[in-house]
């Protein structure tokens, strides 16, 4: 039997077979190996890293200032925590404020156990403490930054709150941060990857400040599925913001390379509150209350937020 034949059938037959399989593999291999390098970094990351006997990241607690009326909720970001809300949680105390700075589930622990929660955890932590302010306090505001602001939103239209300030309120990812392409593009693309979870990308935080932006320092880990959760979120709410009639404060940078400008504008036009202001910064990026105006934002805050608690 001639060799270019093999069961009664030519070789070449045979080969684009040979070639997927091998292509298959190749991906295969390429996916393990990959996520095992990210996992391994991962690893290292947390080792350097000061957890408490509960599993928390010290430094990264919520907090508690309290004080008279209003009661003021604030809501941190993606892979923040109540940290960012310091500076801002003191003024409003100074001014007689109760504060809660609230620690998100899933954040200011592990990376896997970001990688574990949902915007459904967060949503349902938020209202949770909301309702326990209620018990407490005949007025309150919330405050959320980025995808605390969308929580604050979420909230807002379904209960009864005497304001909201959302400062760089996410929504929509800015295509900038996604390196050009859509970011649920690239959140599809991850995806496809076999066996990954997390991604690595190593980013510099969105500051105008020099300084800063040397000294802040960010986790490069990226948890996937976390990530399309909250995309889902912010593409669910958009049909509920008319629902919104509370008072209502915007923040936006006009160089965020987070959120896109464009959802913020919609956001504003969205919402059926009669009191109603978004404010544009032009010498900031997303991190409005850590960046070079960042006092001027919190002052509005504060001023926001005096002006309506009656």
């Amino acid at each position: 039997m001639p060799r270019e034949i093999i069961g009664g059938l030519p070789l070449l037959v045979y080969l684009p077979i040979v070639i997927a399989c091998l292509l298959v593999v190749g991906f295969l291999v390429f996916g393990a190996t990959r996520a095992a390098r990210v996992k391994a970094n991962i690893e290292e990351y947390e080792k350097r890293i000061d957890f408490d006997s509960l599993g928390y990241v010290k430094g990264r607690e919520g907090f508690m200032r309290m004080g008279g009326e209003p009661a003021v909720l604030l809501i941190h970001g993606f892979r923040g925590s109540p940290s960012v809300f310091e500076e801002l949680g003191e003024l409003l105390h100074q001014r007689g404020c109760s504060v809660h700075a609230m620690l998100l589930p899933g954040h200011g622990r592990s990376v896997g156990d970001l990688a574990a929660s949902r915007w459904q955890n967060w949503a349902s932590a938020v209202e949770l403490t909301h309702l326990k302010l209620r018990e407490r306090h005949d007025r309150i505001f919330l405050v959320g930054f980025s995808l605390g602001g969308l929580l604050a939103l979420h909230q807002a239209t379904r209960s009864l709150v005497n304001g909201v300030v959302a400062i760089s309120p996410f929504l929509k990812l800015n295509s900038d941060a996604s390196g050009g392409l859509s970011p649920q593009t690239r959140l599809k693309l991850a995806q496809l990857l076999p066996f990954t979870q997390v991604v690595e990308l190593h980013r510099e935080p969105n500051l105008l400040d020099d300084r800063l932006r040397a000294e802040v320092k960010i986790s490069p880990f990226y948890p996937v599925k976390t990530m399309q959760s909250m995309v889902e979120f912010a593409e669910s709410i958009g049909d509920s913001l008319n629902a919104i009639r509370c008072p209502l404060l915007i923040q936006q940078s006009k160089n965020d390379r987070v959120v896109c400008g464009t959802s913020v504008q919609q956001l504003y036009e969205a919402v059926s509150s009669d009191d109603k202001r978004l404010t544009w910064y032009e010498g900031s990026a997303h991190e409005l209350l850590l960046d070079c105006e960042r006092r001027a934002v919190m002052d509005e805050v504060v001023g926001f937020i005096q002006e309506r608690a009656g």
